[in-house]
């Protein structure tokens, strides 16, 4: 995907060099990428008429986790993208969590855009 269609993504990511380097990749290959660095931010992005094709997302944001936070949002009725789990845990653990909140896609930091962008594929054709 990452070849044909340009995609607009939401890297939710609470690390101040890993979140913004992230964006700037995505940025770097056509793909339009926005940054929300708090699960507060995220909620607030994702709460409006958003347009994101797909999200980004580090499964550990400080006081409120990943899980936490798509439970809230799914609670709220608001209609999320496929979600890629990006995240340095026990792959074991992220499929976990993934299989928990309805995520299809896993990427294990760190990660090459390549190896994230086929994680978004394979979320998007679920």
């Amino acid at each position: 995907m990452d070849g044909a269609r340009k995609l607009t993504i939401l890297v939710i990511e609470d690390d101040r060099e890993l979140g913004p380097l992230t964006v700037e990749r995505l940025r770097a290959h056509g793909h339009r990428a926005a940054l929300a660095s708090t699960a507060d931010r995220a909620f607030e992005l994702l709460s409006e008429d958003h347009g994101f094709d797909a999200i980004v997302l580090d499964l550990q944001l400080g006081a409120t986790n990943a899980e936490q936070l798509v439970i809230r949002l799914r609670a709220m009725y608001v209609d999320l993208p496929p979600i890629v789990i990006v995240s340095g845990l026990d792959l074991a653990d992220m499929m976990e969590a993934a299989q928990r909140i309805g995520v299809v896609g896993v990427c294990r930091k760190p990660c090459t855009h390549e190896e994230m962008m086929k994680a978004i594929d394979v979320a998007m054709t679920r």
